[in-house]
C-alpha cells in the first residue's frame, strides 16, 4: 500500500524525495491507518464505546471549559489578579483537548488487548530495540554487541 501510493507508476528507478510539500505519504499512510483500523474492527479486536457514554464525557468536559472561561473573565472584571483564572481557564482547555482524544479512541476487546500483550511480550522476548551506530561509535563505555575500533 505504501510503496503504490508513493509510486504510483512503479516504474523501476523511480525516486521519491521526503521533506517536501507532498501529500503523497501522508495520504498513503492515512489508508494503511484506516485500512488496518477496518481490519481490526473486522476480526473483533476493536469495539466501539456506547454513544452515551461518549457524549456525556464531552458534554461535561465542554461546560467545564466554557464555565472556567466565563467565570475567569468575570474575577478579572470585578479585579482580581488575573493569573488565577488565567490558568484556570488554560487547564480547562487542556482538559478539554484530552477528553476529545480520549473519547475519540476505540478501545480494544478482550482479544485485542490479548493480542497486543502478547504482542509485546514477544518484543521483550525478543530483545527489544538494539543499540545504534551512534551509541557504538560515542566515547562512552561501549555496549554490549558493539564493536570497538
Amino acid at each position: 500500500m505504501l510503496l503504490a501510493g508513493l509510486f504510483p507508476q512503479g516504474r523501476p528507478g523511480d525516486r521519491y524525495t521526503f521533506g517536501k510539500q507532498d501529500t503523497r505519504f501522508s495520504s498513503a499512510a492515512q489508508k494503511i491507518l484506516a485500512a488496518a483500523d477496518r481490519e481490526l474492527t473486522m476480526r473483533g479486536m476493536r469495539r466501539t464505546a456506547r454513544l452515551g457514554t461518549r457524549l456525556w464525557s464531552l458534554l461535561l468536559a465542554v461546560a467545564g471549559a466554557i464555565l472556567a472561561f466565563v467565570l475567569g473573565t468575570a474575577a478579572i472584571d470585578r479585579g482580581t489578579h488575573a493569573l488565577l483564572p488565567v490558568v484556570v481557564t488554560v487547564a480547562s482547555i487542556a482538559a478539554l483537548v484530552v477528553t476529545i482524544g480520549l473519547v475519540s479512541r476505540r478501545p480494544l476487546t478482550a482479544l485485542g488487548a490479548e493480542t497486543r500483550d502478547h504482542l509485546r511480550g514477544l518484543e521483550e522476548f525478543i530483545g527489544g530495540p538494539k543499540p545504534t551506530a551512534s551509541a557504538c561509535c560515542s566515547r562512552r563505555p561501549v555496549p554490549s554487541g558493539c564493536r570497538s575500533t
